[in-house]
């Protein structure tokens, strides 16, 4: 019937009462109790305690981007994402980006690795769109056909077409 006090030791310090709340850092502990009926300490006893970190580093990408294209692999400033880990604060973070990206969508894969091997990751989407039109180049060798005389006269003398992103574009001609 008599009031307990419970005391714990450990690399916090001591502390006590019958259910303390303490901090400890990761790895292994011992932490000893000794409990005190106001007259008599019981004989110690300890309890190993092994904190491990087990929680991925979080990360946070930048926004999804869409770049019009100014080649066949167009460079694209993506930005940088920063990863936060409970444990160990910030994080080095690393992407699978290539140097530039080809036409559609492309997945960027950020990731990260905390101190105690956990990895986070996280997605990023770049799609780089055509919509610039290719260029016609015409060598016209007249601009005028007149007066009407019935002949053949030739008026151009070449023709092609030229794309950012297409080194072959499709040219079709018609003549009215």
């Amino acid at each position: 019937g008599d009031d307990l006090i419970y005391t714990w030791t450990g690399p916090f310090g001591t502390v006590t009462g019958a259910k303390p709340v303490v901090s400890l850092p990761l790895g292994a502990h011992t932490i000893t109790l000794v409990v005190n009926d106001g007259a008599l300490d019981s004989e110690p006893d300890e309890v190993d305690v092994e904190i491990v970190d087990t929680t991925p580093p979080q990360i946070t990408t930048p926004s999804d981007i869409t770049k019009e294209a100014t080649a066949l692999l167009t460079p694209v400033n993506i930005g940088s994402a920063t990863a936060m880990d409970l444990v160990d604060g910030d994080v080095a973070v690393m992407s699978n980006a290539p140097a530039a990206f080809p036409l559609s969508a492309t997945t960027v894969t950020w990731t990260a690795t905390d101190a105690s091997g956990n990895i986070g990751s996280a997605t990023q989407t770049v799609t780089v769109v055509d919509t610039t039109p290719p260029e016609i180049t015409l060598n016209a060798l007249v601009t005028e056909l007149w007066p009407a005389n019935h002949e053949m006269h030739l008026v151009v003398s070449g023709i092609s077409a030229a794309d950012l992103c297409d080194p072959s574009p499709t040219l079709s001609i018609e003549v009215t």
